[in-house]
């Protein structure tokens, strides 16, 4: 696990791996005996870069909750808890400083394959003031890959969006490739507590609306509070929002869209390794 200290920013690269996501903690000691530190959502960050196939752009970027909320798996029909955790790992005490640790999954809808000349490059950022009431020498950030198994056919694309502040109207044309789109608020807050109230969805697959209720109904199913409009893919995608600007004053309703780049480079080589694990299974019988 690479680690930095608050009030820091570092970049790795990776090669010759097999990754599906990256797991995060952040760990904040107290600054004083009988004191917890205090996370502010939303400002650790994530920036990623892929160059792989012809392919040279970012494919992740945003802060660590919000693409944790924004790429947490569905369970059938319920989504999971398990991409979001916190812990006491000190309780304070008389006579000992909090420790407490939030952890973070941030996960991609493939398996991505480095091989040969590919780079992944990871630039992470815990900010001096993602925390409060902490001490600044011993609290940190950490993040490691998480690894994948499978075939890769696409590059997969995630971004978080902030709606803007007071407004009552959003609109975004995300075009084509689209898997999923999330709506996330204030880290305690369901979307509609930050204003959403409501998301029209026009696409090559329906024209739908969807209403303050649906989405009241989903942010209860949702340990993370948050609310996911579209989960599988779509062709020019077109989203317009109703908003109650007032209630969206401090600029917390988020965003979080996952898309995909394919070539006939990475399918060719999809495919073959696919291929591969057949003959190697078949090999078996």
């Amino acid at each position: 696990m690479r680690t930095i200290k608050i009030g820091e920013r570092s970049s790795f690269d990776i090669r010759n791996a097999n990754l599906i996501g990256f797991l995060i903690k952040i760990v904040g000691v107290g600054n004083a005996v009988n004191t917890d530190p205090v996370d502010v959502p939303y400002k650790a960050r994530l920036l990623v870069k892929l160059r792989q196939a012809g392919f040279n752009e970012t494919i992740v970027d945003g802060t660590v909750l919000g693409l944790s909320k924004g790429t947490i798996p569905r369970n059938e029909q319920w989504v999971a808890s398990d991409s979001l955790g916190y812990r006491v790992v000190t309780a304070k005490a008389a006579g000992a400083a909090g420790v407490l640790e939030w952890t973070h999954k941030i996960l991609f809808p493939t398996v991505i394959n480095l091989n040969g000349d590919d780079v992944m490059t990871v630039e992470f950022e815990l900010p001096s003031d993602a925390l409060t009431t902490h001490d600044t020498a011993t609290s940190y950030m950490g993040i490691k890959i998480i690894d994948g198994i499978g075939s890769q056919f696409y590059i997969p694309k995630i971004k978080e969006y902030i709606l803007p502040a007071l407004d009552t109207k959003y609109e975004n044309f995300l075009g084509d490739n689209v898997l999923r789109v999330v709506f996330c608020g204030a880290a305690t807050h369901t979307p509609i507590e930050d204003g959403l109230k409501n998301v029209e969805i026009y696409s090559d697959r329906r024209t739908y609306t969807v209403e303050d209720f649906e989405l009241a109904m989903e942010a209860l199913a949702n340990e993370s509070e948050s609310i996911i409009v579209v989960d599988q893919e779509h062709d020019h995608l077109n989203l317009k929002c109703a908003m109650d600007g007032s209630t969206n004053a401090a600029g917390d309703l988020r965003m979080i869209v996952t898309d995909y780049f394919i070539n006939g480079q990475l399918a060719s080589a999809g495919a073959s390794r696919t291929a591969k694990f057949k003959n190697k299974l078949a090999q078996k019988i």
